[in-house]
C-alpha cells in the first residue's frame, strides 16, 4: 500500500443519464489507503427527474487499483453500487466503470474518471466512449 493516497480534491465523474460530479476527501490517517467520495450535485436537471446525491468510499489496491462502493443519501432513494478504477503509473488520472441499481429496479452501469482537474473530465469520459474502455495510455 502506498504510504499516504493523496487525491483529497480531485474530481470524480460518473458517466451516466448525466454527468454526475463529486470531490475526493482523503480520511484520517489510520486508513491511509481509503478515500472517501461524496457528490457534490445532484447531477440531473430538475426536467430530467432531479438525481440524487450520494457518498462512498474507494480503496487502493496493488497501487494501481481502486475499488468501492457508492450509496445514494437522500431518504428513499435506493440506488446504490460499485465503483472500479486503473490508476496511471502517476496517480492520476484514473479511468473505470461504475455499476449499479437504478430507482427503478434496473442495472445500470457506465464510465468513471478520477482527474485532479473538473475540466479534464469530458476529454477523458469521451475517450473511454470513444474507445470502448480502453482511453487513453495511462
Amino acid at each position: 500500500m502506498r504510504a499516504n493516497l493523496a487525491l483529497g480534491g480531485a474530481a470524480v465523474a460518473l458517466q451516466g443519464r448525466a454527468d454526475d460530479f463529486a470531490e475526493t476527501r482523503d480520511v484520517a490517517a489510520a486508513h491511509p489507503d481509503v478515500l472517501e467520495v461524496a457528490a457534490t450535485a445532484h447531477g440531473l436537471s430538475e426536467e430530467e427527474g432531479g438525481g440524487y446525491l450520494w457518498r462512498g468510499e474507494l480503496r487502493l489496491w496493488d497501487n494501481a487499483l481502486l475499488m468501492g462502493w457508492y450509496s445514494a443519501v437522500d431518504g428513499g432513494v435506493r440506488s446504490k453500487g460499485t465503483m472500479y478504477f486503473i490508476l496511471s503509473a502517476h496517480g492520476l488520472p484514473a479511468l473505470g466503470r461504475w455499476v449499479g441499481l437504478s430507482y427503478d429496479g434496473k442495472i445500470v452501469t457506465g464510465w468513471a474518471v478520477i482527474a485532479k482537474t473538473e475540466d479534464q473530465v469530458p476529454d477523458l469520459i469521451r475517450s473511454l466512449k470513444d474507445s470502448n474502455g480502453t482511453g487513453p495510455p495511462l
